[in-house]
């Protein structure tokens, strides 16, 4: 008898013996009624707890009686367990464990992961089904990979379906029993073996074509419920603002016997994100940016195009049109810019995932964040905590940004435009025709309203002050180019002279390398920018001094024989002011930027930028001549001879920006413990470092390509088009504090840290369908709107507390408040981000005095939240300024709290009299 026949047969006789993975609301309820109907029933559970109150006959689930689940036990037709090989005796096995976040959002789908894993070690000719809300595909390409991991096969094998639960605990209207069930399995078989084993227990069962359509089936039933909700939501708060009474509305509008469903306002339905110190890279229009996304999303708030907006502690910020962030187009694969649609500001509320791979890239996630993952030739999403060690993760290479001018000139700096409207530095600074004097424009200046000084003066030093030129050309009495002039500071000794227009030029481009690798400023009397190198990099200062004699700007250069170091000294407000303030360079080695501008050159250019900065911090490591070794017992002797070119900055924006550049030039390097430090090894790779430098290290280059006789490749990644991918190596817990999530359009991707590519992250609640819809590239408006105002009715319970109390006289940070239900639904013992813990957060944080009393939660210990519950008696209602009943739990005498209350808030509509006491929402 084959598997399928098997199985339907003892389902049939009732032979079959069923396991329950969860025994929770849904979980326990269904193990029962399994175990009623004559099946033996392994109830599995990793909560000792729940086990042992099971086997005392402890209640904790309000649907089911202790002395029923004691009976069971009793008759041997139902074994409560944390053993897991128990599985490996059952028939079929059913997993009802938790998806923590509400389920109409983005489900955790971990404990899913970990009772699959769980089965896997007993699979044999089973029938499996998944009851845990989840998105769609989660059967499919989550479940059935981690099966097929025995070799088996299914169908064949064993049998896979999902069921969706729709238990409404407390509700005796719709027990289990008479909740129609759906069912769709993998295969026509699987589908009809679960048909049969539920139509044991409840009266209807419906089979649909595929995991996929039940999946989804519970999303439209939980989506349904939820737009709805934001709708009597939005009304309650209209009617709030009419002074009308909504919940006689509702009642009114549900008369009608068609097209019409009533649903009830609430205090609300009840992410994932990066570590605000990743970087991201974008544009603005100005060129290429790399900064951490806490520092960039400070600078874009602060742009007057860009919106701000702060709902329940999530600070929410849509940047102006212009902002741009680098992304990775999947089917294309190529790195392109895009708009940033988002960006959300929130202090996690657990730990951080910290990924590092073999080749020591690292980044900082929140557990859900989805993370890309090569799987065959093709980039899947995986959540971080769904990471493991082996896992490829992609980085971008290549990414070509380049623009040039009409006139062939990559870029210029005019100098005077920059420091136009700074007082301080214009005075200070004359100017100078580059070629000629300024006699030619003789009565043109005779015209220049000058405060003392006879323009003869002027014509006869050769110099006009800035500040009297700017008036002139502002009125139109002068019109030279900038370019054919110079800007002027000091006398004498200290006279120095710079362009008013500096061009990005070749040996510009390495000056910066060189200025960001070993300079500095300091500012004295004027600004003084310093160069440092070892006295014996002799080429090295003589291509500064060069570069800077080429400019036209005076330097003097000075050897320390104590430290045997030299030192290239320009001592200019101007040129301090260009590094400073235009270019924002930095002015010391834990600020060093490459300027956005720069990042958009063209390759030679930015080439150039890299030689400097490798002749600054970067070295040359080889190792030449014979080395032994032991392998087996035996001696060996080899030729050895190797490389390894590296680079070194304490600047971590700066350290990003290189390897930003060189992925540009498809080098890839690997990284070292120590922060700041990467190396580059591999023939191909140091071909490209032939030319870089000069000297000691040049003839370290040199000696590698003489003496090689073996072409080695680089090690730590693998290439692929357009991307390449490293090995993840360990992936560790670790501490957070706020962190950021990213919308962008159309590629939903996101390059980050070491050019990492994830998936947009997932913001703070969003809902889970509308997750998988963007992965599709449909955006789901309706439901995004529904969540939206869902998000934001905590806030509205809270503001309307204070109104109500500030009306009877009472500020709301000298009131003293009880919260009636902290649980995220009536009757059911489970948080799941309840809209109570919001409104909790909200009260805490203006100073409210906070009590509350839930049957199921004697305590609340979560991250910002530390409150022990108070006993329901007259006493405490008494002394309470506002009871506020937030979940509506059946078994509290809500006419005692009334007769023992000055003011109730009730967003539950629990009293449906009018009470003078009483304020409903």
């Amino acid at each position: 008898m084959d598997s399928y026949a098997l199985l339907k047969n003892k389902i049939k006789t009732k032979s079959a013996k069923i396991g329950i993975i969860g025994l929770g609301y849904v979980g326990l309820p269904l193990a029962v009624a399994f175990a009623k109907k004559g099946y033996f029933v392994y109830g599995f559970d990793t909560n000792q707890k729940n086990i042992d109150r099971l086997k005392k006959g402890e209640k904790y689930i309000v649907d089911i009686d202790p002395k029923e689940v004691l009976r069971l036990i009793a008759k041997k037709n139902f074994s409560p367990t944390a053993k897991p090989e128990v599985l490996k005796e059952c028939d079929a096995i059913i997993i009802c464990v938790p998806t923590p976040l509400r389920k109409v959002k983005v489900p955790d789908i971990s404990y899913v992961v970990a009772a699959v894993k769980t089965i896997r070690k007993y699979l044999g000719h089973q029938l499996i089904v998944l009851e845990s809300t989840s998105y769609p595909t989660t059967t499919r390409e989550v479940v059935l990979p981690i099966l097929k991991e025995t070799g088996l096969k299914e169908e064949q094998d064993f049998f896979l379906c999902f069921s969706p639960e729709r238990v409404n605990p407390a509700d005796k209207k719709f027990p289990l029993t008479k909740i129609p069930k759906l069912v769709g399995g993998l295969s026509a078989a699987s589908t009809e073996l679960a048909k049969n084993l539920y139509s044991k227990i409840i009266e209807k069962v419906f089979g649909v074509s595929s995991p996929e359509a039940a999946e989804t089936a519970k999303l439209l039933e939980n989506t349904f419920r939820m737009v709805n909700i934001a709708l009597a939501n939005e009304f309650a708060i209209v009617c709030n603002k009419l002074g009308i009474d909504v919940w006689e509305v509702i009642n009114a509008a549900k008369t009608k016997p068609f097209g019409f469903m009533p649903f009830y306002p609430g205090p609300g339905l009840g992410g994932h994100c990066l570590d605000g110190k990743e970087v991201i890279f974008s544009d603005n229009g100005k060129g290429i940016e790399v900064k951490t996304i806490d520092s960039l999303t400070e600078i874009i708030s602060k742009d007057p195009m860009s919106l701000k907006k702060k709902i329940n502690g999530v600070e929410y910020l849509k940047p102006a049109p212009n902002y741009k962030m680098l992304t990775f187009d999947v089917e294309k694969k190529e790195a392109i810019f895009k708009p940033i649609e988002m960006f959300s500001k929130r202090k996690t509320e657990s730990d951080l995932f910290k990924i590092t791979t073999n080749d020591n890239r690292n980044l900082r996630v929140t557990h859900a964040h989805p993370m890309f993952v090569l799987e065959g030739c093709d980039l899947k999403v995986k959540l971080a905590r769904d990471l493991e060690i082996g896992d490829e993760i992609p980085f971008v290479l290549k990414t070509d940004f380049e623009t040039k001018t009409q006139d062939n000139t990559v870029l210029k700096f005019d100098v005077i435009n920059y420091i136009r409207n700074n007082p301080q530095l214009v005075d200070k600074i004359r100017v100078r025709p580059r070629i000629g004097s300024w006699s030619a424009f003789k009565e043109k200046i005779y015209k220049i309203k000058f405060d003392n000084q006879n323009y003869h003066d002027y014509i006869r030093g050769n110099y006009l002050p800035l500040k009297y030129f700017i008036s002139a050309e502002e009125s139109k009495l002068l019109s030279i180019s900038h370019k054919d002039l110079l800007l002027c500071s000091g006398r004498g000794p200290s006279y120095m002279s710079v362009p008013a227009v500096i061009e990005a030029t070749h040996e510009f481009c390495r000056l910066m390398g060189y200025y960001l690798s070993e300079g500095c400023i300091t500012t004295d009397k004027s600004m003084r920018v310093r160069f440092c190198f070892n006295s014996n990099e002799k080429e090295y200062i003589e291509d500064v001094c060069a570069i800077l004699k080429s400019i036209g700007i005076k330097y003097s250069l000075y050897h320390s024989k104590q430290w045997k170091a030299s030192y290239i000294k320009v001592s200019s407000n101007i040129f301090g002011f260009l590094l400073k303030e235009i270019l924002k360079c930095g002015s010391n080695c834990y600020e060093m930027n490459i300027p956005a501008p720069f990042l958009k050159l063209d390759k030679q250019y930015k080439w150039e930028l890299l030689k400097g900065l490798f002749r600054g911090d970067g070295g040359v490591d080889i190792e030449t001549g014979k080395a032994s070794y032991i392998k087996n017992g035996k001696q060996y002797c080899h030729n050895r001879n190797s490389i390894g070119i590296n680079y070194f900055s304490s600047s971590k924006v700066l350290f990003q920006q290189v390897i930003f550049l060189l992925h540009d030039f498809g080098i890839v390097p690997t990284f070292r413990k120590r922060e700041g430090l990467l190396y580059i090894f591999g023939y191909k790779q140091a071909e490209r470092f032939k030319d870089f430098f000069l000297g000691s290290k040049s003839k370290k280059v040199e000696a590698y390509f003489i003496n090689n006789r073996k072409i080695i490749s680089s090690r730590g990644f693998k290439s692929h088009e357009g991307f390449g991918t490293s090995i993840v190596k360990s992936i560790e817990r670790t501490q957070g504090d706020y962190v950021y999530s990213a919308e962008v359009k159309d590629t939903h991707t996101i390059v980050t840290s070491y050019g990492t590519i994830v998936h947009n992250c997932i913001p703070v609640d969003p809902l889970y369908l509308s997750w998988k819809a963007k992965k599709l590239g449909f955006k789901t408006k309706m439901i995004d709107l529904a969540s939206y105002i869902n998000r934001f009715m905590p806030n509205y319970v809270v503001e309307r507390v204070e109104k109500i109390l500030k009306e009877k006289g009472v500020a709301l940070n000298k009131a003293k408040i009880l919260i009636i239900g902290v649980t995220y639904k009536k009757d059911v013992k489970d948080l799941r981000e309840s809209p109570a813990l919001e409104i909790i957060k909200h009260f805490q944080e203006r100073g409210v005095d906070l009590s509350f009393y839930d049957l199921f939660i004697p305590y609340l210990k979560i991250k910002d939240i530390n409150l022990k519950g108070v006993p329901l008696t007259g006493a405490n209602l008494k002394k309470s300024d506002c009871v506020l009943i937030v979940t509506d739990h059946a078994s509290i005498d809500y006419d005692f709290i009334r007769e023992n209350c000055r003011l109730i808030f009730d967003t539950r509509n629990i009293y449906k009299k009018d009470f003078k006491n009483v304020i409903r929402l």
